[in-house]
């Protein structure tokens, strides 16, 4: 059996690994699913392998996070216009990817004539709006776990 490569990571990897969930309103954070709160952590896991591979950019929280974060947000205000298409755009994927959706289309064969808007986001709400939301969730996570223990090896 081959043995498997030593992966070395960041201490901004391992703080993102053991951080807590990120939401814009934790007084929301019970009525968070409990399917959505569970898979965040193999999504974080997945996405630092895939930072170490090189295979995605470095330094961005999952879409998960993203879809807890603005879920929170919605059930006190409002969204702008921008981030509800990015919500739902992200929600999609999420459902999919999770088999808690057939697929990304049938998400938005649900939703109708509304959902056909959704369907890909503009390389402005890539950009400027889920990138920027990405980057802010994730240096929170690993901000708010500087002096926490590691749930699995007890370093920081």
């Amino acid at each position: 059996m081959t043995p498997l490569p030593e992966i070395t990571l960041t201490t901004e990897q391992r703080r993102y690994l053991s951080g807590r969930l990120v939401l814009h309103n934790a007084s929301w954070a019970d009525t968070l699913p409990d399917w959505l709160r569970s898979v965040i952590p193999l999504a974080r896991a997945a996405q630092v392998a895939a930072e170490t591979a090189g295979e995605v950019e470095p330094g961005l929280a999952t879409l998960e996070e993203v879809c807890a974060y603005l879920y929170t947000a919605s059930l006190v205000f409002p969204l702008h216009r921008d981030y509800a298409e990015v919500y739902v755009w992200a929600t999609a994927q999420v459902l999919a990817r999770h088999d808690r959706a057939a697929s990304v289309e049938a998400v938005f064969e649900m939703l109708g004539e509304i959902g056909t808007r959704y369907q890909t986001l503009t390389p402005y709400l890539e950009r400027e709006v889920l990138r920027v939301l990405q980057r802010d969730i994730r240096r929170s996570v690993a901000r708010h776990s500087v002096g926490r223990r590691h749930p699995v090896t007890g370093g920081n």
